[in-house]
């Protein structure tokens, strides 16, 4: 099993990926489940085009880089704190 971290996960945990896929396998059976079961109703989610969802994703996307680039900063700033205070104490 390969996953995303050096150690290896307790027995009968699961992997990132998997859990990914598994997810993606999930919403990927409720749209099929969703597509069958209203037909006749699909006339609500007209306007929704690739269009939008494209550009939620990408909106979702520069959203979450712009979060993780912040708490980076912040980690950086706090280690580079700690490493002067440490410095100093000797």
């Amino acid at each position: 099993m390969i996953t995303l971290f050096r150690k290896r996960p307790a027995r009968g945990g699961e992997c990132t990926q998997c859990r990914i896929i598994r997810s993606f396998m999930a919403a990927a059976f409720m749209l099929v489940v969703l597509a069958l079961v209203a037909a006749d109703r699909m006339h609500y989610i007209k306007g929704i085009t690739t269009d939008h969802i494209a550009a939620a994703m990408m909106a979702g996307g520069v959203l979450l880089f712009i979060v993780k680039f912040v708490l980076w900063q912040r980690e950086k700033k706090s280690r580079r704190s700690a490493d002067e205070q440490f410095s100093s104490d000797e």
